[in-house]
């Protein structure tokens, strides 16, 4: 449902694929992938209704390098990523298009990873913070 939500929002920007998932596909450009990275449950109670649910997620941002302003292009991406995400937000710590979500943030500085001499691809990599409540 979270992930579904945030594929959405990020749909909305023209010209890039959105998918979740694992792979990044080779013959797409640009796109952008939706990674699970670490989920972490604090259970306090078995008794307790629900326990609350972070789920860590890289945005990964997918640009082909034979173009010739791939690095702005990387930037452009990431900044639109951005503003899918949080712009008209009132709080960008809890966005009302994910209302069952009390709590999402950025939680490290954007990678950026420089391709090998053989790689085709430029990857630029945000961190998602996501919490939210689980019913048991």
């Amino acid at each position: 449902m979270i992930i579904d939500g945030i594929k959405a929002r990020l749909s909305t920007i023209n010209g890039v694929a959105v998918s979740a998932g694992i792979d990044i596909k080779k013959n797409v450009q640009p796109q952008i992938v939706i990674m699970p990275v670490k989920v972490k449950d604090t259970i306090s109670s078995g008794l307790d209704a629900s326990y609350r649910q972070d789920l860590t997620l890289e945005i990964v941002v997918v640009c082909q390098i034979s173009q010739p302003d791939a690095v702005q292009r990387l930037l452009d991406l990431i900044h639109e990523v951005r503003v899918a995400l949080f712009k008209n937000e009132r709080s960008i710590t809890k966005p009302s298009w994910l209302p069952h979500v009390y709590q999402m943030k950025e939680i490290d500085e954007i990678k950026i990873y420089r391709p090998d001499v053989n790689e085709t691809h430029l990857v630029g990599v945000l961190e998602l913070q996501v919490s939210h409540n689980k019913n048991f």
